[in-house]
């Protein structure tokens, strides 16, 4: 039942009502205040009803309401109401005022989906039917409900309101600075109850850390100093990604651990951050939840990254989208959880009704079904045309496309043909039942195309002639300035384009496979700078190199060439060497080894080092297969070669003697950038003959960080002096490599899709919708009803006379990129408010020089 409450007659507060204050504030954590208190009568409710003595506190993150005490009796608390919840101050009649709250806020409420349409069309506010076929027929819904569901009336002298309006404005306005007008204060308030609030400055992320420290009090969860020190450095950075993984006590084996929940949930109010990156850190679904409730009002964050979070239910994610028209999201990645079909669903229906262009979908190894996938194309991919057209970079690898999804994927592409503006495209382990037909309706695409990853399919004989077709439709992209990173080029040479990656990994190729490759890649004029990943394919091994020898040197656009995993041994090896294409800068010869080879692989390598151009050599080796000391007569020809930067050397268990010859080579070396020993059974000795060869270096700016090696020469080092003398080792070899370093190391074409394809910035101008082409507009899929995925902007339930608090809203600059066009297939979504004229961030309208509203006469104050 719903409670009431109303408040009169404000009197001072007693020593004995302060006390019994403080007493409560005790439970609230940290950081909790008073800022205003007055005892008044009144209640709550929609109506103002009996009314009661009580006391109203102003503390920093909440309103308390405090029931007066008997003759025999203690005050009591009534009700703790979150300013977060704060939805309207409305003045009723003279001396009397209206508090609308939400009694649950952005909290999450149970709803079925049935009842989810009903509420929301009450609300006023943007919302969209979670109808999608199979779907549970119940949920967890983040409902906004601008409509009030909690009143506290007050009733006091005008000089009285005046005071507590303002403590009230101003405790909004610390915790939610700059939050869209979707969820603002709203003011009904006029004459001297509406005053100036007093300018204030703050840091561009001050706002967020109060908000921070606010969901932590309200949600009764401990604040971390050391999260607030992480966002102030980011904030003196200027830095506007909140990477959570760089953020001390975020991981939960921390002896200090931060609670993610808080921190996502201020990001509802957040006006710094534009990303927010999470990997490798396990989230609870409460986190998720935080997250999905947040996204309903952030209008900020252009790029989310939840990757590796141990989630299979990121349903709330994609409701959040779905409900919040003004997001800005242009970078979506949930890798690497295994996602349920109840998220799937969800986030179609958030890209169904995506308002703009989406540059990045990444939804690599999240073990989606067949079935979902095909309702991700069908419901999302062909509905949104404006949406899946924008999408450059997309990665559904790890799933299970099937022959459902396989049919959904396909049709999608065969009715966008080229029009789609894919550049980097990953299917690589989708169990497709059939390689080729997914080949053939790529190939339209594929002159776009910069990095393409179908490892893990198992190519057959039958498929061959598609995916010849499609590598034949490859194009190289011209860079600005023709300059590669090893600075000026020739015309004619490769490097001056783009290279275009080719991943096909673990695709069982026959020798006759590989041939057909070559073959294809030497004809194709149009592509002239080449990655090619053929690790882990039987067609290539230490009889068969011999044969295929002849066919690789005539492939002069290959650039950068790996064959690991192929066991090529020294036979093999020979035969690859003086068959690589004149231009190749990176090779990887990563576990190719049969863990018995001699000196003379390593002396038959570093010959050659001397007369080619390459920059990046991978003789990593593994558990089965490395060099040991057979890899020691390498390093004397380091020096040797004039353009080496990078050289991969872990799992190869060379041992300390490896180490002694390794720093004689770093000695005199002026051309390493990156060295990586991890693996190697180095003790403590032989990080004491690194450093000792890196202090005569000043260019080398990386080892990376040998984990393994460090932690058993821990283990060795027996006493704490030991110990401790290793880490100063460490230390020290790090603080030499920091002072050479200029600028970030490059990863490896071939690394994982995480440290290669990921790691870009987010976009600064947001991305619009595609134009999709004329024929595609009369298509029966664009036709179909998109009842189930429409936004619908109900009218607003506010008087006109509401004005919005600008004081705690402050609108930044216009943007002066154009607004992104809506496309015609679009389902119809009415225009949004309005918004007031831009002012500067961070400080007050002057509110007194806005003339006020005409004041119809108030209703009567209730009986007494």
């Amino acid at each position: 039942s719903t409670r009431y409450c109303d408040v009169r007659g404000m009197t001072a507060a007693t020593d004995a009502d302060k006390d019994f204050v403080d007493e409560l504030l005790k439970g609230y954590g940290v950081g909790e205040g008073v800022n205003w208190m007055g005892w008044v009568e009144g209640c709550m409710g929609k109506v103002a009803k009996k009314l009661h003595r009580r006391l109203i506190v102003v503390c920093k993150y909440r309103l308390l309401v405090i029931k007066k005490g008997g003759l025999f009796s203690k005050n009591a608390l009534e009700k703790e109401l979150p300013w977060f919840d704060l939805i309207e101050i409305r003045e009723q009649a003279k001396e009397f005022l209206a508090l609308d709250f939400r009694s649950a806020g952005l909290a999450t409420q149970s709803a079925t989906v049935a009842s989810v349409s009903a509420l929301n069309s009450q609300s006023g506010v943007a919302t969209a039917s979670f109808a999608p076929p199979d779907a549970d027929t119940s949920r967890s819904v983040v409902l906004p409900a601008l409509n009030p569901e909690l009143t506290v009336h007050i009733k006091a002298a005008g000089d009285k309101l005046t005071e507590f309006i303002v403590h009230a404005r101003s405790q909004f306005r610390h915790l939610c600075w700059g939050i869209p007008d979707s969820i603002n204060l709203k003011l009904s308030v006029y004459g001297e109850l509406l005053q100036e609030l007093s300018s204030f400055t703050a840091g561009p992320a001050a706002h967020y850390e109060w908000a921070y420290l606010g969901r932590c009090s309200t949600l009764g969860r401990p604040s971390s100093d050391l999260f607030l020190r992480a966002v102030s450095d980011l904030s003196s950075d200027n830095n506007t990604s909140l990477s959570l993984e760089y953020v001390p006590g975020c991981d939960p084996k921390s002896d200090v651990p931060v609670a993610l929940q808080p921190a996502l949930a201020a990001l509802a109010h957040n006006t710094y951050f534009t990303e927010l990156i999470s990997r490798d850190l396990p989230w609870e679904a409460i986190d998720a939840v935080a997250l999905g409730a947040a996204l309903r009002t952030n209008t900020t964050l252009l790029k989310l990254v939840v990757s590796r979070a141990n989630l299979n239910d990121v349903s709330e994610v994609g409701y959040g989208l779905a409900a919040n028209p003004w997001h800005k999201i242009m970078h979506l990645d949930l890798s690497n959880n295994s996602l349920n079909d109840k998220t799937v669903a969800a986030l179609t229906e958030a890209l169904a009704v995506y308002p703009h262009g989406l540059r990045v979908l990444n939804l690599e190894n999240c073990g989606i079904s067949a079935r979902a996938l095909q309702g991700l194309f069908d419901g999302a991919f062909c509905k949104n045309y404006g949406m899946s057209l924008s999408i450059q970079e997309l990665y559904v690898g790890g799933n299970t496309m099937g022959a459902e999804g396989s049919a959904g994927f396909d049709k999608w592409l065969d009715q966008v043909k080229s029009h789609a503006q894919l550049r980097r495209l990953s299917i690589a382990g989708v169990n497709a039942v059939n390689v080729g037909t997914l080949c053939k309706f790529i190939t339209p695409c594929a002159p776009k195309l910069v990095w393409f990853d179908m490892s893990n399919n198992k190519i057959e004989e039958t498929d061959l002639q598609f995916v010849q077709t499609l590598l034949a439709a490859l194009h190289s992209h011209s860079l600005d300035g023709s300059v590669s990173a090893t600075g000026a080029l020739d015309d004619d040479s490769p490097h001056s384009l783009l290279p275009v990656v080719i991943r096909l990994c673990n695709t069982q190729l026959s020798v006759r496979g590989v041939q057909v490759v070559f073959q294809t890649i030497r004809s194709n004029q149009l592509a002239k700078n080449i990655a090619l990943d053929l690790a882990g394919n039987p067609g290539i091994d230490e009889k068969t190199m011999t044969t295929l020898a002849n066919e690789l040197q005539q492939c002069t656009a290959i650039t950068r060439f790996s064959v690991a995993e192929c066991r090529l041994k020294l036979k093999g090896i020979q035969a690859l060497l003086p068959a690589l294409p004149p231009y190749v800068i990176e090779l990887s010869l990563e576990d190719t080894f049969s863990g018995a080879e001699s000196d003379e692989l390593a002396i038959l390598i570093g010959r050659w080092l001397a007369t080619t151009p390459i920059e990046r050599l991978n003789l990593s080796g593994s558990k089965n297969a490395h060099l040991r000391r057979a890899l020691i007569p390498l390093f004397s020809y380091l020096n040797t070669s004039l353009t080496l930067k990078y050289l991969h050397l872990d799992y190869n268990y060379m041992g300390d003697a490896g180490a002694f010859k390794l720093q004689e080579a770093l000695r005199d070396n002026k051309t390493l950038l990156q060295v990586t020993v991890d693996r190697n059974q180095l003790s403590i000795s032989g990080f004491e003959a690194i450093l000792s060869g890196i202090r005569k270096n000043q260019y080398l700016a990386s080892i990376g960080v040998p984990h393994v090696d460090l932690d058993k020469a821990r283990s060795l080092c027996g006493t704490e002096r030991r110990q401790a003398q290793l880490s100063g080792i460490w230390f020290e070899i790090q603080t030499l490599l920091s002072k050479n370093s200029t600028s970030k190391i490059p990863v490896s074409t071939f690394s994982s899709l995480e440290e290669h394809a990921i790691d870009t910035s987010a976009p600064e101008v947001l991305l619009p919708l595609a134009s999709p082409p004329n024929y595609l507009l009369t298509s029966p899929s664009s036709l179909e009803s998109t009842k189930s995925y429409r936004i619908t902007q109900k009218p607003s339930v506010r008087p006109v006379t509401t004005k919005i608090d600008t004081a705690i809203s402050p609108r930044p600059p216009a943007d002066p990129s154009p607004a992104p066009p809506v496309a015609p297939p679009q389902p119809p979504m009415e225009a949004p408010p309005s918004m007031p004229p831009p002012v500067p961030q961070y400080s007050v309208s002057d509110l007194d020089d806005l003339p006020p509203p005409p004041m119809e006469a108030p209703p009567p104050p209730p009986p007494i």
